[in-house]
């Protein structure tokens, strides 16, 4: 009876430890990837890393207009970083390229935004701080 008893722990704390996904926070040392905009609509966004910090996640390929985009995720751009991106003048963010970190959680504002949406983004989502190329909070 024991032997059940302790072999069902065991096998309870393995499924356990199976089933948990990676922590956003342990994606690299510093913390810092290189992310590509692929689509932006109203402040959400699915962005494509670009370096080699999604080697410890578990991310998904995007398919969108027939091209097929590995390494992808969807977020909830901060209002902050909603802001920055206004204030650069582009007429489109999409292949846009910049430094940025996971984090967790995440406070997104509240900012006004349009009610559009990206049709079909990616499953996985991540928020995220925008930075600067040296890896620095960009100060807004």
């Amino acid at each position: 009876m024991y032997k059940f008893i302790r072999y069902s722990i065991l096998l309870f704390l393995l499924i356990g430890f199976i089933s948990c996904g990676k922590d956003p926070e342990d994606v690299t040392d510093d913390n810092c990837m290189k992310v590509t905009f692929i689509s932006e609509v109203c402040g959400t966004a699915v962005m494509q890393i670009t370096s080699s910090a999604h080697k410890n996640l578990s991310l998904e390929s995007w398919i969108v207009d027939g091209k097929t985009y590995p390494n992808t995720f969807y977020t909830v751009i901060s209002c902050s970083d909603f802001d920055f991106l206004n204030k650069l003048g582009r007429p489109t963010l999409i292949g846009a390229e910049f430094k940025a970190k996971i984090i967790k959680g995440g406070e997104n504002g509240s900012c006004v935004r349009c009610l559009a949406a990206i049709a079909n983004p990616p499953k996985i989502q991540f928020n995220i701080n925008l930075l600067s190329e040296d890896c620095k909070t960009l100060g807004h």
